[in-house]
């Protein structure tokens, strides 16, 4: 632990050596320098005041950030990391939407098939006469069903 520290102390003193006024316009310092007072100061501290600094862990885990930085520097990779982030942003508005699409159709059902279906009587499926019952009920159920493909014959025929 201590022996990291001491590496990150000497990599932000170099860096801030060779960049001098420049070190503290960028915020990548700013946060590495943080990281590195925040460090010596749980070393520090630690034997005087039992206070606990590990909250800070989550700064080093930033460091892993400034990674992204080299992704520009490869054009390939750059256009794989953004082709990437492009799809899990499509991904995640098609899931959104089609949530907001199953919950407007589940108010639909529970408003006019919960009240047949829970005369019903199912063999073997305890959760069928009560699949409709809510709007998230139905919702999961219309999920179930719809997009895994599950339990079909079950409720739906």
């Amino acid at each position: 632990k201590i022996i990291f520290l001491c590496v990150y102390t000497l990599e932000a003193l170099a860096r801030c050596y060779v960049e001098r006024l420049f070190f503290f316009k960028s915020k990548w310092n700013c946060m590495d320098a943080f990281i590195v007072l925040s460090g010596w100061l749980n070393m520090c501290m630690s034997d005087i005041v039992q206070v606990n600094f590990s909250f800070l862990r989550f700064f080093r885990v930033l460091r892993l950030l400034r990674i992204a930085k080299a992704f520009t520097a490869f054009r390939e990779l750059y256009l794989l990391i953004t082709g990437l982030t492009n799809a899990i942003r499509t991904i995640f508005w098609g899931a959104l939407m089609m949530f907001g699409l199953m919950t407007v159709w589940s108010i639909l059902v529970v408003d006019f098939i919960h009240p047949v279906n829970s005369i019903m009587h199912y063999e073997g499926c305890e959760r069928c006469s009560k699949g409709f019952q809510s709007v998230m009920e139905c919702n999961l159920t219309l999920f179930q069903q719809i997009v895994a493909g599950d339990s079909w014959g079950t409720i739906s025929v």
